[in-house]
């Protein structure tokens, strides 16, 4: 019996682990990841007014529907460590040997790091499940209505949880100012003008503040630092509390991989082993942004690509095409694009396509192929 090992259990892992487990072949699949649940951290920005629990699924219960065994691991490596893996057929890690046929490295990304101060927050909050916590914490404490709370980033990320932040700070009656920070020209930049002009309309509707061109530097007691990108000019504001979402990067490291997703170590193709997911970069015309909807495609291609060796058969370049992006406003607005970046979605309707990914993904965890072919 063949066996493949996952590290990683966010979306590319887990749809490598579906799409093995789907195809009814005598394979011996196991999971290892740091955590004990998968988080769909997509939804991270709603931790303002949902609790975490309610974003995770344990391991072991979807290990238990589609076969595979969990093991809890911290999984820490270099690109050296790859090479040496592939020759020796097995990995160490947590004082365990683990042998294998196949391995892929799903890990995922990691935000950003800042220099963590009182008072500063950003995705890893979230992700531990404390953003309602600090809203209420921090409202039981200021009753000033000259207050500042501070968003840093004009990216989908920061601009979500802004809007959910909002109302939570509202409901916990919060009467102080609100803004959003970005070094940009404007928000959102990968997206067309027309997308940056809608949102900033809602801030504006929404009684928040949007100052463009300056980037973050520190934050310190009740005010931040920040840096106008044109002149240089530094200048202080103030802001009791301070959101930093700076983006994500591959983690550990970003991997590099051919077109079927077998990872490269100088040029050289790793027969046996794979990767997909935000640590990994396709060689391909594939999409390579780091998104759940990339991510998933990638790691179906990789399990149909081990399902092909397997079987003496040619592997499938990975071809998958973005089909859209949205960004959620709030619990009754969205805006996006579907088909085309030209054709914009906004309202109700970009907000029900925001979540048809959402619904997609949960059934094909509960058995259901939602995606066809992957590409």
């Amino acid at each position: 019996m063949k066996k493949v090992i996952v590290l990683g259990g966010g979306f590319a892992g887990l749809a490598c682990l579906v799409e093995l487990s789907r195809a009814r072949v005598d394979l011996e699949l196991h999971l290892l990841d740091a955590e004990k649940a998968h988080c769909r951290i997509t939804r991270l920005h709603q931790t303002f007014h949902t609790p975490l629990q309610e974003l995770l699924t344990p391991f072991n219960e979807i290990g238990l529907k589609h076969k595979f065994s969990f093991h809890q691991e911290f999984l820490s490596f270099q690109l050296a460590d790859l090479k040496r893996w592939d020759k020796e057929k097995r990995l160490m890690l947590g004082g365990k040997e683990h042998p294998f046929d196949y391995l892929v490295v799903a890990t995922g990304s990691k935000p950003v790091s800042f220099i963590d101060r009182p008072g500063i927050f950003g995705l890893k909050d979230l992700r531990q499940g404390r953003g309602m916590a600090i809203i209420e914490n921090f409202c039981s404490k200021v009753k000033n209505s000259q207050s500042w709370v501070t968003f840093v980033g004009g990216g989908a990320t920061s601009i979500q949880a802004l809007f959910e932040a909002k109302n939570a700070l509202e409901n916990n009656g919060y009467t102080g100012s609100i803004r959003i920070l970005t070094s940009a020209a404007h928000l959102v930049p990968n997206l067309p003008e027309k997308f940056h002009r809608y949102i900033h309309r809602r801030l504006i509707n929404e009684r928040l503040e949007y100052v463009q061109h300056m980037t973050y530097l520190e934050k310190s007691d009740e005010k931040l630092l920040a840096e106008d990108v044109r002149t240089g000019m530094q200048v202080y504001l103030p802001s009791q509390i301070t959101f930093v979402f700076s983006g994500v990067k591959p983690s550990p490291v970003q991997i590099e991989t051919n077109s079927f997703g077998q990872v490269l170590n100088r040029n050289i193709s790793l027969q046996n082993i794979f990767s997909a997911g935000d640590c990994s970069f396709f060689l391909s015309k594939g999409l390579n942004h780091m998104t759940a909807q990339a991510a998933i495609h990638k790691g179906r291609l990789v399990a149909r690509n081990i399902l092909a060796d397997l079987r003496g058969r040619s592997l499938a370049p990975y071809s998958y095409r973005e089909k859209g992006y949205f960004i959620s406003l709030g619990k009754a607005d969205a805006v996006g694009w579907f088909g085309a970046k030209a054709i914009m979605v906004k309202g109700v309707s970009a907000l029900a396509l925001k979540e048809a990914p959402e619904t997609q993904f949960s059934l094909f965890l509960g058995g259901i192929n939602t995606y066809g072919s992957p590409t």
